[in-house]
């Protein structure tokens, strides 16, 4: 920890206030790409704050990607003197100028105005602090004193400070760069405490007869003589705090051959955020998220990122319908899902076997009103089966037969099986034998009489 004088300290506060540009971002630590928009942003108009936001955002390039690592980097980079803007300083006995300043939590990402993090992350804090140490008091001459001391030293024994940072009153470790582990919505605390210890030495005078006259003293002397020991501790704590979520990640990605036909294969996507898949010369890629830096934290302006809802999509040779990819045919290809702080890497499933089965029901005929049984084979197989307004999903269903409704339906990976069936009403069937019998005598009395007439003639 700095031990810094009194005019020193001094000067270091006049020159941070009457220098605004001092602190100020330059180009030293930009990539060399990226050096000549750097001095082109500092040239312009645009205030120091825009200028710094801008210079700062220059390297960051992972737009659809939480890229923890280049904020660690970046953040854990930064050295610290001065607080930053609106952190407040504390005084003591011998400690001057103090601050102290939660400055990062590392993985984090800033949505919907909630701080998330995840359950393993890295609190970064800094503090810095003066240590004034009066100087050696001496009297000129007696009987002068201070405070009844004819001389006074300081001797500093101790100094030190120490961060203690807590989750929810739990105490998880000290430093400057913390873990901590998170497993809910929780409140971090950190407390910078510093001790300083200082011995101090007073002298008194000490009055003595240096000259005799016939055994009587004639003349006093006094002399400066060390008289007894002070040990004089000053102590100062400074407190911050921050409240975090705990981000609960139920994270997949998967791509399975579900057809193939002539050189084209069907597959299936299924992922829970962003994914990309890579195939030889073709790819998908969906992003949840857009992700920007966030700072805070002036002149340092330490970087936390911000996630923005917005789907995008990118396909590169090959056809997507709902959750089905068409791409010609591939050998394999390669997945990353991820979300705030997961990834997730795999491989295709691109093989491919065509399942077969097959739907009867018991019988051909059915009175409007009547069960029909459907059967599925295999019979260990399930699929959605549909009978008019009806839906079941099994391999042993039962419908009931409505007038009008011929057709079952069955529907198993997108694709349809019909089988079909007659649906008659009892009283129409029995009108029909009616007019059969009716018509059948009607047809024995003509052939009667034709034969009949026949013989007569």
């Amino acid at each position: 920890m700095n031990k810094l004088i009194l005019p020193v300290g001094l000067f270091l506060i006049l020159f941070i206030v009457q220098s605004p540009r001092a602190l100020a971002i330059n180009c030293n630590s930009v990539s060399i790409q990226n050096q000549e928009l750097c001095n082109q942003i500092i040239a312009s108009n645009i205030t120091l704050y825009e200028q710094e936001l801008l210079i700062s955002n220059l390297d960051y390039n992972s737009t659809y990607f939480p890229d923890h690592n280049y904020i660690f980097l970046r953040n854990t980079a930064l050295s610290f003197g001065v607080p930053p803007i609106g952190i407040n300083f504390y005084q003591s006995t011998y400690i001057q100028n103090a601050w102290f300043s939660i400055m990062a939590l590392m993985p984090s990402v800033f949505y919907n105005n909630t701080l998330y993090c995840s359950q393993n992350t890295q609190i970064l804090s800094a503090s810095n602090y003066n240590l004034i140490i009066p100087p050696t008091y001496q009297s000129g001459s007696y009987p002068s004193t201070s405070n009844g001391d004819c001389r006074r030293t300081y001797n500093l024994l101790s100094n030190n400070s120490q961060t203690n940072v807590f989750v929810n009153s739990i105490y998880q470790a000290s430093g400057s760069l913390t873990d901590l582990t998170i497993y809910n919505r929780s409140s971090i605390f950190a407390q910078n405490t510093i001790n300083v210890s200082v011995q101090i030495d007073h002298h008194n005078w000490d009055t003595y007869c240096c000259k005799y006259d016939d055994g009587e003293c004639t003349k006093y002397c006094h002399q400066c003589v060390f008289s007894w020991t002070q040990i004089d501790k000053d102590s100062l704590t400074i407190n911050d705090s921050l409240n975090v979520t705990y981000y609960e990640a139920n994270l997949y990605g998967s791509v399975i051959s579900k057809d193939k036909y002539l050189d084209t294969q069907e597959l299936e996507i299924n992922f829970s955020n962003s994914i990309e898949v890579d195939f030889n010369g073709s790819s998908y890629k969906s992003y949840e998220y857009l992700y920007e830096l966030n700072y805070s934290k002036a002149p340092y302006y330490l970087a936390t990122l911000t996630a923005k809802k917005q789907i995008t999509q990118r396909i590169n040779n090959l056809v997507k319908e709902g959750s089905r990819l068409f791409v010609s045919n591939q050998t394999s290809c390669t997945i990353h899902a991820f979300d705030f702080f997961n990834n997730l890497y795999a491989n295709c499933d691109l093989s491919f076997e065509p399942f077969v089965y097959s739907i009867s029901s018991d019988k051909f005929y059915y009175y409007h009103g009547k069960e029909i049984h459907v059967f599925v084979e295999p019979s260990n197989f399930s699929v959605n089966l549909t009978y008019g307004n009806s839906s079941e999903y099994g391999s042993n269903v039962t419908f009931i037969a409505q007038k009008n409704e011929n057709k079952i339906t069955a529907i198993y990976d997108n694709k349809k099986k019909d089988i079909f069936i007659l649906v008659y009403e009892p009283s129409k069937i029995i009108l029909l034998w009616r007019l059969l019998i009716l018509g059948l005598a009607i047809y024995l009395v003509y052939l009667f009489a034709k034969k009949k007439a026949r013989s007569l003639s």
